[in-house]
């Protein structure tokens, strides 16, 4: 039997046939976490192990190679989840454009190539929704900046992080010289990437295609019985987190 209830707790938009593929996109990321990233980790990780438990000293040198190599692999991994991530979105939207505002035919182009606060602000003229809206959206925004920081270095991105994300950096001491005659190190704050910071930012990913598909089935005019029982499920686990979040 079809109901036509549409839950007050979940917004709604104008369903596209983009919306339809996107339950594709949390499996796509949890199996890069998973058999990617945190296996090359892994693999990284049980070398180094093997490093240190030995008794020759020529393996001090390897040690420090293979923890050069676990920090830029950590930077390629952080910038290839950026980039599904991206690439996820991109033509998300391109195909909302093409469906909704066919009489703007160069704006699904621009969505594949314009920067990121173009992106956000075109999400919002498309579905209705602030960017901000989803719970995740400030983790996503520090991958996004993440994301240029490990392609392009130091530059305007290192600079947002460092101001708007100080969480996310770790404060380096100033260090004397070693040896007469040579100079130390100043202070800094040093932008790191962790194993943990993969899977926060595949969780935000994840999280925020989950709440889109939640949009999704609000939206739809004429719901199955067992959509109907999903959501009121989801109503009562988004009044339970209000309820928590007031108590803590």
């Amino acid at each position: 039997m079809a109901e036509n209830y549409i839950s007050p707790m979940i917004p709604v938009w104008v369903n596209c046939r983009a919306d339809i593929g996107t339950y594709a996109h949390t499996r796509t990321v949890e199996m890069f976490l998973e058999s990617v990233a945190l296996s090359s980790l892994g693999a990284i990780d049980a070398r180094m192990a093997n490093l240190r438990s030995s008794d020759d000293p020529v393996n001090l040198f390897d040690l420090s190679d293979v923890e050069e190599l676990r920090v830029a692999t950590l930077s390629a991994l952080c910038l290839s989840l950026q980039a599904i991530w991206e690439q996820q979105l991109r033509g998300y939207l391109s195909g909302c454009a093409e469906e909704l505002v066919a009489d703007r035919p160069g704006l699904a182009e621009k969505l594949k190539n314009n920067d990121w606060d173009f992106v956000k602000r075109q999400f919002f003229e498309l579905r209705g929704l602030p960017f901000a809206h989803f719970k995740a959206h400030r983790d996503l925004d520090l991958l996004q900046l993440l994301g240029n920081y490990c392609r392009h270095g130091e530059g305007r991105a290192s600079k947002a992080i460092r101001s708007d994300f100080p969480e996310f950096c770790t404060h380096v001491p100033a260090s004397s010289a070693l040896f007469p005659g040579a100079t130390g190190t100043p202070e800094r704050v040093d932008i790191v990437i962790r194993a943990d910071d993969l899977k926060r930012f595949a969780g935000a990913i994840v999280s925020f295609w989950t709440e889109a598909e939640w949009i999704y089935n609000n939206s739809i005019n004429r719901k199955h019985e067992s959509t109907v029982k999903a959501i009121r499920k989801r109503e009562e686990e988004l009044k339970l987190a209000e309820i928590n979040t007031i108590l803590s």
